[in-house]
């Protein structure tokens, strides 16, 4: 399940169908095939759910209203070491990919 919940896109099919393959309980195949189907809905280069949330500014934003354009969503906590200790890749990240568009899918398969 760590695997399907937390593993790489690209692995997922592969992952799910073995599983499906060799497991006999009905029960879990399907506690399995509910979370493969929720991942991806998430997956690189599908339609990502729209989601509307308040910024620090008190502004409503829409993840819809980026369309178009690569966006990343990082969360994090104040409290969090790693959190805190992940800032520099994100500015890295953002550096690296400034002014591109649609990044991943061509990688995903």
């Amino acid at each position: 399940m760590g695997e399907i919940q937390f593993g790489e896109f690209r692995k997922l099919n592969d992952i799910c169908n073995n599983y499906l393959t060799a497991c006999s309980i009905p029960v879990y195949k399907q506690e399995v095939q509910s979370v493969y189907t929720d991942m991806m809905k998430i997956a690189p280069c599908n339609n990502t759910p729209t989601f509307t949330y308040t910024d620090i500014n008190g502004k409503t934003i829409s993840l819809s209203d980026f369309n178009g354009k690569l966006v990343y969503i990082y969360f994090w906590a104040t409290w969090c070491g790693p959190c805190r200790g992940e800032t520099t890749h994100i500015h890295k990240l953002e550096k690296d990919y400034k002014g591109k568009k649609n990044c991943f899918c061509e990688n995903i398969t």
